[in-house]
């Protein structure tokens, strides 16, 4: 009787390719982050950027932009990006990579008040609008994921995806500007 499992057999008799098989993980993982932040780009050559956004690599597997004037003390007010970037969310059986609008914990007073205007004052929302103000979502919305035969058009696809949601976030949320800076004066 072997110690080991028939999988844990498996794996040992091929180990080469085990060994090959975690290592282009790796490298999928580093082409994933580069991506993410080659979007930067995408977005500084739109018109609208120069209204002091900044973009934010806050992990290997997420981005977000905020503006200046919603920083206090190092920290953004209001965070639009994507997160869980990863091959198992975007490849896998994972739940999907994720993007959102979100505002952190000690601010949760004006996660309500941009929850519930872009809830009765928007139309065009894209994802849903989160229930529970204390997670710090307001909008939540997953990244498709990616078929094996789709793997030509990921690029294109999800570039896309990822721009359309943070831009028109980006236009929805700056109409609150005024409430955002009120809530960094409090």
């Amino acid at each position: 009787m072997s110690i080991f499992s028939d999988e844990s057999v498996l794996l040992i008799k091929n180990w080469e390719a085990v060994r090959d098989i975690i290592n282009a993980k790796q490298r999928l993982e580093k082409e994933m982050t580069q991506f993410l932040h080659s979007l930067e780009m995408d977005f500084k050559k739109t018109d609208w950027w120069h209204n002091r956004w900044v973009f934010t690599k806050y992990s290997w597997n997420g981005v977000y932009i905020s503006k200046r004037d919603w920083e206090l003390d190092k920290e953004y007010a209001v965070w639009i990006g994507v997160q869980t970037f990863t091959p198992e969310n975007l490849f896998g059986y994972e739940a999907n990579a994720e993007l959102y609008v979100w505002v952190p914990a000690k601010w949760r007073n004006l996660t309500v008040q941009l929850t519930e205007q872009v809830a009765d004052k928007e139309s065009d929302i894209i994802g849903e609008i989160a229930v529970k103000a204390s997670s710090g979502y307001i909008i939540r919305h997953a990244v498709t994921q990616c078929l094996p035969e789709e793997i030509d058009s990921f690029e294109e696809r999800t570039r896309s995806q990822i721009i359309n949601f943070i831009a028109h976030y980006a236009h929805v949320i700056e109409k609150y500007d005024r409430l955002i800076k009120e809530s960094l004066a409090e």
